[in-house]
């Protein structure tokens, strides 16, 4: 999928009525926990909640917008795989410009993730063993979500500066989770014992072992740490 594409379903999406639709950004994070999941999700099942909560198809203003913006939803769908076979994997991130810098907004990404991970079941969202390796690998996502606790207790008595050294970090965890979910996954289904696995990415962003000293800096190791629900 080039930027030509990436820049004409923008703005498709911002096109249509509502204030539920999902941007880019985020529908690149809803199809890639579809994309990761346990099961094969047709396209009848998530398109309509690119469009709203309710998981209704919206009423278009013409056939050419459907001929338009169909096809190029399909097209990110292939694209995320194609990237997940290939090693090639980032997640779509865009930027918050502010005074003092630019930096990457993960927000959107994250709200979408999380939307398509609905599609996973039920009963993940109810795990209650905070070792579990789901729940660790999902940790950087769920951090960035609004007043999520697990963010407010990674926050919490760090300054500025550690908070954002911190979140770079988080962001670089992301498509090292991603690889990880989709592994899980499959020894789910295979009922194989799931192993940490390690994508073939050039330059692959920082990657914490479960028994690494944890990032924030507690002394602990990472799967007691912020990897087991941020219960210090």
């Amino acid at each position: 999928m080039n930027k030509k594409q990436l820049h004409e379903l923008e703005n498709l999406l911002s096109e249509m009525p509502g204030d539920e639709v999902y941007n880019l950004e985020q529908v690149h994070g809803m199809l890639t926990a579809i994309v990761i999941g346990p099961d094969l999700i047709m396209p009848s099942e998530w398109l309509p909640y690119v469009f709203n909560r309710k998981g209704e198809m919206p009423e278009f203003d013409s056939m050419e917008q459907v001929d338009k913006l169909m096809p190029l939803l399909m097209e990110m769908h292939n694209f995320i795989i194609n990237k997940l076979n290939t090693k090639k994997f980032l997640p779509l991130m865009g930027h918050q410009v502010t005074d003092e810098e630019k930096k990457s907004d993960p927000l959107p990404w994250c709200k979408g993730f999380l939307g398509g991970a609905c599609f996973w079941g039920e009963e993940w969202l109810q795990e209650e063993d905070d070792d579990s390796e789901l729940l660790q690998l999902i940790t950087p996502v769920i951090y960035f979500l609004d007043d999520a606790e697990t963010g407010k207790k990674l926050r919490r008595g760090k300054s500025r500066a550690q908070i954002i050294n911190m979140e770079k970090k988080l962001i670089g965890l992301i498509p090292y989770c991603v690889w990880n979910i989709r592994e899980y996954w499959r020894n789910v289904q295979s009922g194989e014992v799931y192993d940490d696995y390690e994508p073939d990415i050039e330059d692959r962003p920082l990657k914490i072992g479960r028994n690494d000293p944890c990032f924030c800096g507690s002394g602990k190791k990472y799967k007691k740490c912020c990897g087991r629900g941020m219960d210090n």
